[in-house]
């Protein structure tokens, strides 16, 4: 009989521990940063990221549209005046290049480009990030050259 309470005793138990560590209070943490982002003045970009060569060679060609709050993020491995053009676009962009944590360089409200007038935009200083995000999107929130900016990849 008694061997029989500290069994009932000790499967109580054992379900009322599990019970409780299966219930928690405790609100799940919010993140702060998304995991693949761009933070410049404080305005979270969430980003595609084209790491390699083939990503980056196709970028947002052929696509009709970006988010409205969103870019994507070109990553190299060195610094370096890296071109880009506007080939199969079919929406406008900014280009911001980006060197380390700081704004080197924008291009504003760069068009479509057409099969007879493919041009290529180049950085004023080395960078070894790009961002393309909708044309006007820099303008709007205040981007400017010099701007520090975090990277969360």
């Amino acid at each position: 009989m008694k061997f029989e309470k500290i069994q009932i005793l000790t499967i109580i138990t054992t379900v009322f521990l599990a019970a409780v560590s299966c219930t928690s209070t405790e609100a799940p943490p919010t993140p702060t940063t998304l995991e693949n982002s761009v933070t410049i003045r404080g305005t979270v970009i969430p980003v595609e990221v084209a790491r390699t060569p083939a990503l980056r060679t196709q970028g947002l060609s052929g696509r009709e549209s970006l988010s409205a709050d969103g870019g994507m993020l070109f990553v190299f491995e060195k610094k370096g005046s890296y071109g880009f053009w506007m080939k199969e676009m079919k929406f406008p962009l900014d280009i911001i290049w980006i060197a380390d944590d700081k704004i080197v360089d924008i291009k504003p409200n760069l068009p479509p480009a057409g099969l007879a007038d493919l041009v290529s935009y180049f950085p004023q200083t080395p960078a070894n990030y790009v961002l393309e995000v909708n044309a006007g999107f820099a303008a709007s929130h205040g981007w400017q050259t010099g701007d520090k900016v975090e990277i969360n990849l």
